[in-house]
């Protein structure tokens, strides 16, 4: 009997020309594939399936880094346990969307534009400060951290915290404005890909205190808000080490590396447009990692939402921009 569907061949998404011309048997390229996982090499596999673990009202912002995870439910902030039950641990902090920074000795921190605070082994908001010009430090709606400071961003202002005193900042000087929204915020090893307006700039801080900014434009393509994540080099793409950092943009998927470079992953096939905002996830619980994003449209678009999944690797070297 031959099979209603036989997949052969799979290369890409390809949603920049017309379905009835793409030719996919031969191609390999797609408009469009559901409750389909693609893995490392780029064989097609049908999702896993998902299991109801917890049920409620207006879920969003879940976050895990392997070990504690966390999840926003309206305008309550939960943990979620290792028996998937949730303990409460703040109430009526808006029903904005959370961000979070795992600073990796077992410390989260996370702000949602309302509250900004971190998580050890309970959870604990900012105190206040009577130092003299010092205050706590402002949250913001992107949070990460680098060298020792922890830094938000809240429209088109970065803010950082004193040295070593991720809780306070100087009220004077703990501050940078960009001149447009910022949409995005990946530090790695030796600077930040952030998303300013209609472009994308690598920033550097020095080491003075407070630090002076170098920064360079890199890209004309706006990054989608919130869809910047850090992977591990070697885990996403062969023959790039360290940590970089990976964002959207209306024109595809971009990889940020150190000294400000940056690679993209898929070309002039696949555009995401009309999104207002995106998350995306490092998933592993398949034998091949993926990238995840989540979209949310903007008003004047779909409302249906629309997920993505890049196996690894998937970049080229030769589309490196220096």
């Amino acid at each position: 009997m031959r099979p209603f569907l036989d997949f052969r061949k799979f290369r890409s998404i390809d949603n920049s020309r017309d379905p009835r011309r793409l030719d996919s048997d031969k191609t390999g390229l797609y408009r469009v594939l559901e409750n389909v996982d693609a893995d490392d090499q780029l064989m097609l596999h049908m999702k896993l399936g998902h299991v109801l673990l917890q049920s409620l009202t207006d879920p969003h912002s879940l976050w895990s880094n392997g070990n504690l995870c966390f999840v926003m439910d309206d305008d309550t902030f939960y943990r979620v346990n290792e028996d998937n039950t949730v303990t409460l641990l703040l109430a009526g902090i808006t029903n904005q969307p959370m961000d979070y920074v795992d600073r990796g000795d077992g410390v989260i921190f996370f702000t949602n534009n309302y509250v900004i605070g971190y998580f050890d082994t309970d959870v604990h908001v900012f105190p206040t400060v009577s130092q003299n010009r010092k205050v706590p430090m402002i949250g913001g709606s992107l949070i990460d951290y680098f060298n020792s400071r922890l830094y938000t961003a809240y429209d088109d202002t970065l803010y950082y915290s004193d040295a070593g005193r991720p809780m306070i900042m100087d009220e004077e000087h703990g501050f940078a404005r960009l001149g447009g929204r910022i949409k995005l915020l990946e530090f790695i090893a030796d600077g930040a890909f952030v998303g300013v307006g209609d472009k994308v700039i690598f920033l550097v801080p020095d080491a003075q205190d407070p630090p002076n900014f170098l920064w360079r434009k890199i890209s004309d393509s706006p990054a989608i808000f919130g869809s910047g994540m850090k992977v591990e080099g070697i885990e996403y793409a062969k023959g790039i080490t360290g940590t970089v950092a990976l964002w959207l943009s209306e024109d595809g998927i971009y990889m940020g590396m150190p000294e400000g470079r940056v690679a993209i992953s898929s070309g002039s096939t696949f555009f995401t447009q009309g999104i207002e905002r995106a998350a995306g996830t490092y998933r592993y619980d398949r034998e091949w990692e993926m990238c995840t994003w989540a979209f949310q449209y903007k008003p004047d678009q779909e409302s249906s939402n629309l997920k993505i999944m890049v196996p690894a690797p998937t970049i080229s070297l030769a589309n490196i921009i220096p």
